[in-house]
C-alpha cells in the first residue's frame, strides 16, 4: 500500500526494493502510476474511489435493482446494504459485475445487522 500511496520521490528513497520489484513485474502499470502520480501524488486515491463508487453505485446497484427493482439497497463506501434474503443476489451481481469489469472475482463477505426497535 505505501507504494501506491507515497510521493513518487520518497518511492524510490523509501521503498526502493519494492518498487523496483513491482517495476520489474509490472512495466507497464508501474509506468502509469508513476505518471498519475507525477504532479500529484494524492490523484491516484482520488481516481481510484471515483473507479470504486462507479462500480458500486452506477453498475453494481444499478444492475440489482434492474434485475428487481422491489429489493432496497443502501451503500456506505464500498459496501452494499439490503435486507435479509436478497444476499444471495447481491453477492452474485458484484461477483458478476467485478469479474467482467477487473478481472478477478472478490471477495464479498456478510455482515448481519440487528434493528432494534426504537420505541422501547
Amino acid at each position: 500500500m505505501i507504494l501506491l500511496n507515497c510521493k513518487t520521490a520518497d518511492q524510490l528513497k523509501y521503498v526502493n526494493v519494492l518498487s523496483q520489484v513491482f517495476a520489474d513485474l509490472f512495466r507497464e502499470m508501474s509506468d502509469i502510476l508513476s505518471f498519475i502520480k507525477s504532479s500529484n501524488h494524492s490523484d491516484l486515491g482520488a481516481i481510484l474511489q471515483r473507479i470504486e463508487s462507479y462500480l458500486v453505485l452506477d453498475v453494481i446497484c444499478k444492475k440489482i435493482t434492474q434485475i428487481n427493482s422491489e429489493i432496497p439497497v443502501f451503500t456506505i463506501h464500498d459496501c452494499i446494504i439490503t435486507t435479509v434474503g436478497n444476499e444471495g443476489l447481491v453477492k452474485e451481481v458484484i461477483e458478476q459485475v467485478l469479474k467482467d469489469k477487473i478481472g478477478a472475482e472478490p471477495s464479498v463477505k456478510f455482515e448481519r445487522w440487528l434493528v432494534q426497535d426504537i420505541t422501547q
